[in-house]
């Protein structure tokens, strides 16, 4: 306790600070410049007596440090996870793996993986047709969806054909969407693009869009003509449905083209109905084509428990597809939730600003991914006055804004 609470040992002549490895910012001795600039500035600040400006400081250091100042070591792993196959953000903050040898040492999952990769435990109902066209859509399935594409293959036949389609399709419209840097300077005409994908896309049998998204996106963009040949083979209904909500989520999805996100959305109303636009539009086409179908009766298309405001009323309009939207919105709030940081660090957050506002001190919504945030050092079990210094500055903004989030 003598240590951390007087001065009585510190040693101000041999030394000078203790510095990180030399795979971070400032690491393996070289901290010295960077500390005491940001040391001279929390000075003033503090001299000023401006200490929401001194802990902004502070969280914008460790937004450096931790976030954007990896060099060596740190910046090739992150520039190397950046190539891969998902657009957006992906890859470009630091996450957290486990080495091949971590999981070879696992016999059991990696029997249990190598026979649902070689076993074909999973029906593949979709594979069973030979025209070209809808292999390369069984094809592009399995590579543009990392959770639904097993699901869709189960479905019955031609109705798995039917949502193979509408999921490849939300996906085009989708790689447009995100991507923030073949529309740069040029969002009037990304705008256009989502608002037309429909019309425009969706009866061009020989589609292909060059320059837009990445990985396996970009393949599935530049040879859309395909998706659109099988789209014209489905039912009458079902082609309906999709190209209904295809042009509902393009106008959506364009409203937001040119609304400033870098802090998420204003306040809960525009953060479900973006997430309405996006997800509870998938979940109204899913439900229209499986009772058009005949697989699900009509009563699929009601209300559920939760009210939505973009939704009719229940009383005028029994079908308004509310139980519908409440599934799409759960699955879409769960990976903005998830997907906070890559979405901040794009530009393009959703988090709502009449929540997460209330549980930040600096006012910026990166600061949720700061170690001072989460209750770093509060977890080391320590005894008088220790734990209280060790803790100095630590709080549990993010884990009170995520509490809410969920709830």
């Amino acid at each position: 306790d003598a240590a951390l609470a007087s001065d009585k040992y510190v040693d101000t002549e041999s030394i000078h600070r203790f510095d990180t490895r030399p795979e971070f910012h400032g690491g393996a001795g070289n901290a010295g410049p960077h500390l005491d600039k940001l040391a001279a500035a929390e000075a003033q600040a503090r001299k000023a007596g401006d200490k929401s400006k001194w802990r902004t400081l502070v969280l914008e250091s460790e937004h450096e440090d931790r976030v954007v100042g990896f060099v060596g070591r740190g910046r090739q792993e992150i520039a190397s996870s950046a190539s891969d196959v998902k657009q957006g953000a992906y890859g470009k903050v630091p996450t957290h793996g486990s080495s091949k040898l971590d999981q070879l040492m696992r016999p059991r999952e990696v029997f249990a993986a190598l026979r649902f990769k070689f076993g074909k435990l999973i029906d593949d109902n979709v594979e069973k047709s030979t025209d070209k066209d809808v292999i390369f859509c069984n094809d592009m399935l399995g590579k543009v969806s990392r959770s639904f594409a097993a699901v869709i293959r189960q479905l019955p036949p031609g109705l798995c054909l039917d949502i193979c389609v509408f999921y490849l399709v939300l996906r085009a419209l989708d790689t447009v969407e995100d991507d923030m840097d073949a529309y740069r300077g040029k969002e009037a005409d990304k705008e256009a693009e989502l608002r037309n994908f429909g019309a425009k896309r969706l009866t061009d049998r020989n589609c292909s869009v060059d320059g837009v998204g990445a990985g396996d996106e970009r393949v599935l963009i530049q040879n859309f003509g395909a998706v659109v040949r099988v789209f014209y083979s489905l039912p009458a209904s079902s082609q309906a449905v999709i190209r209904d909500i295809t042009d509902k989520m393009g106008n959506g999805m364009a409203d937001y083209v040119t609304a400033d996100l870098a802090q998420g959305t204003v306040d809960q109303a525009a953060y479900d109905r973006y997430c309405h636009m996006v997800a509870g539009l998938v979940g109204e086409g899913l439900t229209r084509i499986f009772v058009g179908r005949g697989i699900e009766n009509e009563s699929l298309c009601g209300q559920g428990e939760h009210v939505w405001a973009f939704c009719p009323d229940a009383k005028k309009e029994p079908g308004n597809n509310g139980l519908a939207n409440s599934m799409g919105l759960f699955l879409q709030k769960t990976n903005i939730i998830r997907d906070y940081l890559e979405d901040y660090v794009d530009g393009r957050a959703f988090w709502p600003q009449s929540v997460w506002r209330k549980h930040s001190i600096t006012g910026d919504l990166g600061e949720f991914a700061r170690p001072t945030a989460h209750g770093a050092g509060k977890v080391l079990p320590m005894s008088g006055k220790a734990g209280s210094i060790v803790a100095k500055g630590v709080g549990f903004q993010a884990l009170r804004c995520l509490n809410e989030l969920v709830a």
